[in-house]
Parts: C-alpha cells; structure tokens; sequence
C-alpha cells in the first residue's frame, strides 16, 4: 500500500493552491520576459558596437585613400 493518502480537498485548500500556482507562473513568466529584454538588449548593444567599429574602419580607409589621392594630385602638379 502507499504512504500517500488521498483526501478531500476543501473549496478553499483548492483555491489557495491555484492561487500559489498562477503566482509561481507569473514570477517565471516575468523572469523569462526580463531575461529575453536583458539579452535583446545585449545583441543591440553588441551590434551598435559592431557598427560603429565598421563605420570608424570604413572612414579612416576613406581618409587615408583621399590623402593618398591628394598627395598624388599635389606631386604631379595638376
């Protein structure tokens, strides 16, 4: 026979554990939205950094092809 008993449970004793489940639901539910929120937010930071390091690149190429161009320009004296 098993050590568990089955008994009745009172109106009450229902609701109370309902109540306590739907609070642990919602406590993960928030968890899991402040977690999805805190790595959203981590990819776009990663991303902006991503950007910004290629557009610095991208501007000190452009800078030093002009200068290389004008140096060029200059010493061929057009």
């Amino acid at each position: 026979m098993s050590s568990y008993e089955v008994k009745p449970v009172s109106a009450e004793e229902l609701d109370a554990i309902v109540r306590a489940g739907q609070a642990e639901r919602d406590r993960q539910i928030r968890e899991g939205i402040v977690r999805a929120a805190r790595a959203v937010a981590k990819f776009f930071r990663t991303v902006a950094a991503a950007v910004s390091e290629a557009y610095e690149a991208e501007r000190k190429r452009t800078e030093a092809q002009a200068r290389t161009a004008m140096r060029g320009h200059w010493a061929s004296g057009d």
